[in-house]
């Protein structure tokens, strides 16, 4: 499609110009609320993500793509398309902040850990950022980036540690 092409020729543009680009192709790959999840055979699940892999970096001859594995809180290892495709991990979780969310992230670190050992973590969605003084201190997990996404309640942010009560409104 005409979508398609153009978005390619941008991530050619980019890696012509050795321009990173953080990729999360099937993003909540095992979530079950996208077209992509085969709850019953997450094996084929895997085989797109896996094939998409190397239309880019085959076909395409994309070099700049940082490949993330993202889950969709359901950390059932036949998702995960395998070491050689994947660069870094991660998952998205909202419903939790700094405060009281520290079991939910460190289950969901766990979990990743187990099945991409030595894979770095990032925190692809949250509703609330991470405390960094925690996650120096090791009380939260040492997420290699948090993206956020707005409160789905409202357009503030969810969270109120103080690097972001520090930021304007």
């Amino acid at each position: 499609s005409d979508v398609c092409s153009s978005d390619l020729a941008a991530l050619k543009y980019l890696d012509t110009h050795a321009v990173p680009v953080i990729w999360r192709p099937l993003h909540e790959i095992s979530g079950g609320w996208f077209w992509w999840t085969d709850s019953g055979k997450p094996e084929n699940t895997a085989a797109l993500y896996r094939m998409i892999f190397k239309v880019f970096t085959g076909d395409y001859q994309l070099r700049n793509l940082i490949w993330v594995w993202n889950t969709g809180g359901n950390f059932d290892p036949r998702f995960y398309p395998g070491d050689p495709y994947v660069d870094l991990v991660g998952d998205d979780i909202y419903g939790s902040d700094y405060r009281n969310g520290r079991k939910v992230y460190w289950d969901s670190w766990n979990a990743l850990s187990a099945i991409a050992p030595g894979k770095m973590i990032a925190l692809c969605e949250c509703g609330a950022l991470p405390n960094p003084d925690l996650m120096a201190s090791g009380v939260t997990p040492p997420w290699l980036y948090a993206m956020m996404w707005l409160d789905r309640k409202s357009t503030r942010l969810n969270s109120s540690h103080s690097s972001v009560s520090r930021m304007p409104s």
